[in-house]
């Protein structure tokens, strides 16, 4: 027996609207019959005003279920970047979110907090990548947003006046700021941060529709761009950019160890920090007798920037860590006190051992497992002091 095979119906969705929703509808009916030339009922033009809508609200849909885990949502975003170089706009959403994130909140600015973080480059990186993606903006895109971007760029302290009247010129105004923060970010010296210049690059992606031109655009940044929406993760949820592992597979236990390098009265070891991340145990000898443990990516990139910087400003003051220098001219002896804030801990080093301190730690540092292992924390963890 043969069986018809029934057609595929539309569904019919019934809408209870008030009066002022129904007189706007009958506006925009009536406003479409002339445009049209033709009769246009409520319905119709009800159905062509979601038309117009339903690429903004699958857009909004999609962002909305991919904060839902925004570790795993971010993990497969590089992962796609990383194999076809480009995304979709609700993926590029996620990533500015966590972009501006990185970019504009808990900034290390010196000497309050050391050291500069985001860097210089990264910020610098950041005006030309906003930069790029207005230039191949069509101009009804940015247009709308050009007193907005005038004003997080600190236009309103400029000596650049804001035309509100003259688009053309309006667009010439933020183009000129950000040439003025352009080169305020090529000197390494009496550098200024250039506004909110991430709340600018997440308005410019999330207005843009076609993510082809976002592609195009921000390719060339990828790197900062991904350092700075995975600092951006850290600092909201406290956790990397990491897939937990269910089973007994994880990157902790296929990552290799290097051997443990010591000098007069110190040895640096590394082993599983847990999760993935890499401990260094700083084993003080005789007399001393204990060891310092350094379990994660954020501390331990701090606690490299103090060997290497400190001894050139004369107080360090970080996220993680805090230090003094003093000095005994009697005796001419030089003391190094270190506090780690995250716990109740005091350690105090001659000059001598401080130096050893950070001789050993150059050594790790040049190790090719240590070297692989930190670039994959650094994908992880982003852009840290």
């Amino acid at each position: 027996m043969a069986f018809k095979r029934e057609k595929k119906r539309n569904d019919v969705i019934s809408l209870r609207l008030n009066d002022e929703r129904v007189e706007v509808l009958e506006r925009h009916r009536q406003a479409l019959t002339e445009q049209l030339n033709r009769p246009v009922s409520l319905s119709e033009a009800a159905f062509l005003v979601l038309e117009d809508r339903v690429e903004a609200v699958e857009r909004e849909t999609s962002r909305y279920e991919l904060l839902k885990n925004p570790a795993e949502t971010l993990w497969k975003i590089r992962q796609k970047w990383e194999a076809e170089h480009t995304l979709s706009v609700a993926e590029w959403d996620i990533v500015a979110i966590y972009l501006q994130s990185g970019a504009e909140e808990q900034r290390q600015v010196p000497p309050v907090w050391r050291p500069s973080a985001p860097c210089r480059t990264s910020y610098l990186a950041l005006v030309e990548a906003f930069a790029s993606l207005l230039q191949g903006q069509k101009k009804e895109v940015f247009g709308r947003h050009l007193w907005y971007y005038f004003a997080n760029l600190d236009g309103h302290h400029s000596n650049i006046s804001f035309p509100e009247d003259d688009p053309e010129k309006g667009h010439e105004a933020v183009v000129r700021l950000l040439s003025i923060h352009k080169d305020q970010l090529q000197s390494e010296e009496d550098w200024k941060y250039p506004g909110s210049i991430g709340r600018c690059l997440l308005t410019a992606i999330q207005s843009e529709p076609e993510s082809r031109r976002i592609d195009q655009a921000l390719a060339p940044y990828w790197r900062v761009l991904w350092r700075l929406a995975a600092r951006g993760h850290w600092l909201r949820h406290q956790s990397p950019v990491r897939l937990v592992q269910t089973d007994s597979s994880g990157p902790a236990e296929r990552r290799r160890f290097p051997s443990g390098v010591e000098t007069r009265g110190l040895r640096l070891s590394f082993a599983d920090g847990g999760g993935g991340d890499i401990a260094f145990h700083v084993e003080f000898r005789a007399p001393r007798n204990f060891i310092y443990s350094i379990p994660r990516y954020p501390e331990l990139i701090e606690f490299h920037a103090m060997l290497e910087e400190f001894g050139n400003v004369p107080a360090w003051n970080g996220r993680y860590f805090r230090a003094v220098i003093s000095t005994n001219e009697d005796l001419g002896e030089t003391k190094y006190t270190l506090w780690p804030k995250q716990q109740d801990l005091q350690i105090e080093f001659t000059d001598k051992e401080w130096l050893r301190l950070r001789d050993l730690l150059r050594q790790a540092w040049e190790k090719p497992e240590i070297v692989e292992g930190l670039a994959t924390l650094e994908l992880e963890y982003g852009e840290q002091g």
